[in-house]
């Protein structure tokens, strides 16, 4: 149980009063995930093990329906996740940034809350890092929390990370614009996002797609449903590396020839094809988003859609869009929080208008 440090100086000496009186957690119950499997909502790419959800990726946690009052605490032990954020939001309300630290701990996530039915959602906001959430604890009952009807699949670059958005300059995945648009249209989701992903070269985005995270183990990836929606954003790198390898300039020997941009290509289909039901689930691939030199017409962007047009377009149910590009972050490569804000609601006005049966105008 945590306790309460006292420190006081006074002519050069310290000295130490540890207050060891128990928080008074009288009526308090405690839940595992386990306990809790059935009721909370999953949020992100996670998966169970043991007694715990595992939340290695962008914005993956938990959402759960509570019906308490006072305070509201989650243990979670930070593997690989030490000094990133944990995010709470109560009743759609961002409340608590967290920074766990290495190790199992227990977090306060809400404080002090009027009795009633409260939703609290936790949310990693790192990517493809290593962190458990093991347990909540709190006053009352445990109610059951809802998933949308429609599920949506995303995969992306830094920019779908939130890099740069955390108020310490790292990855801050709820202001990113997958999440506002996923939480705009009430969708459940996963995202699987890694910073300077490229689609297809130098590595390619159909190996650490297909695979949960090979930071923790070599476990296949499997989706917890069915996805109604594959949504990528991954060009941006392949015309950054390509552009700095030969300075836009491309020919068919090396490393950066067509065959092998268009191998990759193909190999990224084929592990969508190997997971999910291509004949049945559209896929929106997304552009745009910065304004640097990596997002211009290079070569692996007009490539990509010479492929689209020759083979994909007709293949699959393929659809692109472009959002308002911006990099005013700090390191002038990425998307400042205003503009990723933007970026979020153009997505969900397009999502609305091109699928309008997965994506009502009331969501």
């Amino acid at each position: 149980d945590p306790v309460t440090l006292v420190f006081t100086v006074e002519n050069g000496t310290v000295s130490v009063e540890v207050d060891t009186t128990a928080p008074d957690l009288e009526g308090y119950r405690t839940f595992t995930m386990a306990d809790a499997d059935g009721y909370y909502r999953p949020l992100g790419r996670v998966k169970t093990a043991g007694t715990s959800l595992v939340c290695d990726w962008s914005a993956s946690g938990a959402e759960f329906v509570l019906d308490c009052e006072g305070d509201v605490f989650v243990t979670f032990d930070a593997q690989g996740c030490a000094g990133q954020y944990l995010t709470s939001f109560v009743d759609g309300v961002k409340c608590k940034d967290i920074v766990p630290v290495k190790g199992e701990n227990t977090y306060t996530v809400a404080e002090d809350l009027n009795k009633g039915t409260h939703t609290v959602r936790i949310v990693a906001q790192y990517a493809k890092q290593t962190g458990n959430m093991n347990a909540i604890k709190f006053k009352g009952e445990l109610g059951t929390a809802s998933l949308s009807d429609t599920y949506v699949e995303i995969i992306g670059d830094s920019i779908t990370c939130g890099a740069l958005l955390s108020p310490s300059n790292g990855d801050y995945a709820t202001a990113a614009y997958a999440y506002v648009a996923m939480d705009a249209l009430n969708s459940d989701y996963a995202i699987c996002s890694k910073g300077g992903q490229p689609l297809s070269v130098p590595s390619r985005a159909s190996t650490f797609y297909k695979m949960f995270n090979t930071g923790r183990d070599d476990t296949l990836y499997t989706p917890s449903r069915e996805a109604d929606i594959i949504i990528v954003n991954l060009i941006v790198n392949d015309n950054w590396q390509w552009y700095k390898q030969n300075n836009n300039v491309v020919d068919e020997t090396g490393t950066w020839s067509y065959a092998n941009f268009d191998a990759g290509v193909a190999e990224f289909f084929e592990t969508l094809e190997g997971i999910h039901d291509m004949e049945n689930t559209p896929i929106l691939f997304v552009f745009g988003c910065n304004t640097t030199e990596r997002s211009k017409n290079f070569t692996a962007i007009n490539r990509l859609k010479v492929l689209f047009d020759e083979i994909y377009y007709e293949k699959y149910d393929l659809k692109t869009v472009t959002l308002t590009g911006d990099a005013s972050a700090s390191d002038g490569g990425h998307p400042c929080a205003e503009a990723a804000q933007l970026q979020g609601e153009e997505l969900t006005a397009f999502l609305r208008e091109n699928y309008p049966t997965l994506f009502p105008a009331d969501t």
